[in-house]
Parts: structure tokens; C-alpha cells; sequence
């Protein structure tokens, strides 16, 4: 099996996250296969020397391809989600290597960009920022989160739980060379941000590890699954306020972080940088209540997007308004003009030209229209 796949060998080797132990967990980037069609994996590798330690992790290795085949198989995983290629182990020297194995390369996290040192990508945060003023692009920043929320709930609904949500677990993932390449020329896109690090996600009936802070579960002996979730869903406010405003300082205590995080979001809000229907979201769940609600988490996202889809775009008395359609609700509206039913770019600029002053977006069918 392990013959299929092999180390990457166009760039120099760049581990994406590692521990010192003899026995811990490292990442690196791989192929699978070795000529034009090879496609970019990531290799999870723990390496076992010696018998002593060898049933524990076996044991931690099975649990992970459990876990991340089960993430895998959930309906829109491979939209939200770094999704397991395969799994298997082999003989290097005088060590076991147990792999599991994940779709693409993913070693650029949020936090990369909009954590405490972005260093190369200190531009990159600010141009987001920036350009999260307007709303028609704070559209494409919700429209990415969305289906990372509602693989989140799904995850809950499959008894399964994060220890850890933070700007660190948002990764972006490259499913070729070139796209890998952009990513670390700048050019980022918020459509493949992807729920990294499913293998260390704890199935319900076991004790998740780490310290209650804003982004950690408690360890506890009367594990609670609905106080954990709120956790969860309060880990992800703060992952979204941080993009949008700035991320606080490590230094000081969960509640002042958060206390903070709330004085950001009211202040984008009073420079109208922020929607009301934002600024109630986001408090929601930066004081998230100890029974959260993810249906109504979920709508409110939902609203959002539908509230700037259909915000002006620039000022005068001739905005510019950014509609969002469903392609069959107008499709039949053109076919006369058409030989045959017509393609998404021609529905988009027969509509484009006909209402002048909008931007037109087409929707899935099984999607949330936001305007007719």
C-alpha cells in the first residue's frame, strides 16, 4: 500500500506540525502516485521504536482512522472538512510508522494570517479586513463559514467533539501545486478553508483534555456533551471575531479576551462595518448559553448572508446592488433566447445587462435563495 504514495520532493520538506516525543505525532507534506496525475496528500505519521509503547498506539492510530472515517463519510465533508485518503502502517529501520493518510496540502492556517505573529501574511490580514468593509465581500467571508458551521453541527450530531476550536483548525487546502503555490504568493481563497485536525476529535463517553478557555473543553468526570458544545460553537465566535477585527492578546485572561472581542465587534458595528444582524450573532456566541442552539446559530448565518447579498454596494443615488438567484427560478426566462438551455455565465450576464446596476450570482439548486 504504502508504495502508492511518496514524500514530497519539489520542495524542501516543511513540517506542518510536530512534537519532540519519540513517539509523537508529525505531519508532512506527500504525493500520491509519481507522474502527471499525482495528486497532493498529507501524511499523519506516528513513529513507534521499540515494543513498550506499541499497543497504545496502535490503539491511538486506530481510533483516529475511525474518527476520520467517519468524518469523511458525512454528507458535504469534502466542502468543509480534510477528509482521509487512506491508512496504513510500515516498517522504516528499527521503527513502526503507523500513517493516515489526507486529501491535499494544508499547512496555512487562519491563524497564519490573522493570529498574534502573521508575519509574511501581515498584508494579507489587513487587505481582508479591509475589504470586509464592503459588504458584498463580507458575503464571501460568511459564505465560506456557513458550511464549516453546519459540518460543525453535524459532527455534534454524530457524537463527535473538537477538544479545540481555534484559528489554528481553519486551514486551507490545496488540492494541486498550483493552488499551493498561490496560497503562499497571497493569494488565498476563502472557499477552501477546510476543518482541519479530525483525528484528534473525541467521540461522546470519552474525556476530552485541555483547560476551559475560549477555545479548549474541560476535562471532567461527568463529561457533559450540550456544556461542551456550547463550548464548540463559543470557540468558533471567537475564531469569526478575530478574522474580522484583530485578535487579542495572549497575555491576558479568557474574560478580558472575550470582553475585548465584544468591544471590537460593537466598535466595527458603530463604524456601520458591521451588520445589526452580525453584531447579534456574534454576541450570541461570544456569551454563548449553556444549552446552545445551533438551528438558530445556523439560520442566523444564513440571514446574514441573505442581509449583504442584498446590501447596496457603494453610495449615490444609484447603488449597486449584489443579487443572488437560483439558476432554475430564470432559467426559463431565457431559453427563447437560447438553442439550447443556457450556461451559468450566459444566464449571469443576460441578467447582469438586463437589471444593469447588479451583480448577479447564481446559486445551487439545493441552496438558500436569497432574492428574486
Amino acid at each position: 500500500m504504502e508504495k502508492e504514495y511518496y514524500p514530497v520532493e519539489a520542495y524542501p520538506e516543511r513540517p506542518i506540525a510536530y512534537t519532540t516525543s519519540m513517539n509523537g505525532l508529525r505531519k508532512v507534506r506527500g504525493w500520491k502516485g509519481r507522474d502527471e496525475s499525482r495528486i497532493p496528500v498529507t501524511f499523519t505519521d506516528i513513529r513507534c521504536q521499540g515494543a513498550d509503547h506499541d499497543l497504545l498506539i496502535r490503539r491511538s492510530y486506530e481510533d483516529m482512522q475511525r474518527i476520520l472515517f467517519k468524518v469523511s463519510s458525512m454528507a458535504d465533508a469534502a466542502s468543509s472538512m480534510v477528509c482521509m485518503e487512506n491508512a496504513y502502517r510500515f516498517k522504516d529501520e528499527d521503527s513502526m510508522v503507523y500513517r493516515i493518510v489526507t486529501r491535499g496540502w494544508h499547512d496555512i492556517s487562519l491563524k497564519d494570517i490573522f493570529g498574534p505573529n502573521p508575519r509574511a501574511f501581515a498584508k494579507i490580514a489587513s487587505g481582508f479586513r479591509s475589504a470586509w468593509k464592503n459588504p458584498d465581500k463580507r458575503f464571501e467571508f460568511w459564505q465560506a463559514i456557513l458550511p464549516l458551521a453546519k459540518s460543525l453541527q453535524r459532527l455534534h450530531q454524530s457524537r463527535m467533539l473538537y477538544p479545540r476550536i481555534n484559528l489554528e483548525t481553519l486551514r486551507f487546502l490545496a488540492e494541486d501545486e498550483v493552488m499551493y503555490d498561490n496560497f503562499h504568493d497571497g493569494k488565498l481563497d476563502l472557499s477552501k478553508l477546510r476543518l482541519a485536525d479530525a483525528e484528534v476529535m473525541v467521540p461522546f463517553g470519552r474525556f476530552a483534555t485541555g483547560e476551559l478557555s475560549g477555545t479548549e473543553i474541560l476535562s471532567s468526570a461527568r463529561f457533559s456533551a450540550i456544556e461542551n458544545h456550547a463550548a464548540n460553537w463559543h470557540s468558533f465566535g471567537c475564531v469569526i471575531v478575530d478574522c474580522l477585527t484583530r485578535y487579542p492578546s495572549d497575555t491576558l485572561k479568557e474574560s478580558e479576551r472575550n470582553e475585548l472581542r465584544k468591544q471590537n465587534i460593537l466598535a466595527r458595528f458603530d463604524q456601520g462595518l458591521l451588520s445589526h444582524r452580525e453584531l447579534l450573532l456574534l454576541t450570541y456566541m461570544l456569551d454563548m448559553p449553556a444549552e446552545p442552539h445551533p438551528a438558530y446559530i445556523l439560520k442566523e448565518m444564513e440571514l446574514v448572508c441573505a442581509d449583504l447579498a442584498m446590501t447596496p454596494v457603494g453610495s449615490g443615488s444609484n447603488p449597486k446592488m449584489l443579487l443572488n438567484y437560483v439558476r432554475r427560478e430564470v432559467e426559463s426566462l431565457f431559453l427563447e433566447d437560447y438553442d439550447c438551455p443556457p450556461s451559468v455565465d450566459e444566464l449571469n450576464q443576460a441578467m447582469s445587462s438586463r437589471l444593469r446596476k447588479a451583480s448577479v450570482h447564481f446559486v445551487e439548486e439545493d441552496e438558500t435563495p436569497f432574492a428574486y
